[in-house]
């Protein structure tokens, strides 16, 4: 059975700084209202943060947006850029 993902939206240095993690939970770091994952990157397995434990605080998140599935994931962005190449 497949894990859900979860695209988490941040404020960051960058326009649309984004992490996608398995296995979210709200939890607490050193006092701080987090949200606990481990990361995914989008594409390359070999990223140094690959399957690594994030914590985001909550006062950073923009939005989190839920996907069943990695491949349900993939399968959206895929048709966001096919429909923005038209």
């Amino acid at each position: 059975m497949s894990s859900k993902a979860y695209l988490v939206y941040v404020h960051g240095q960058t326009e649309g700084e984004s992490y996608l993690l398995a296995d979210a939970t709200r939890e607490e770091f050193m006092g701080v209202p987090c949200i606990k994952g481990t990361y995914r990157p989008n594409t390359s397995t070999s990223h140094w943060m690959a399957g690594r434990v994030t914590y985001i605080p909550l006062d950073k998140v923009l939005f989190v947006a839920e996907y069943e599935s990695f491949e349900a994931y993939r399968d959206a962005l895929k048709r966001h850029y096919e429909e923005r190449s038209k």
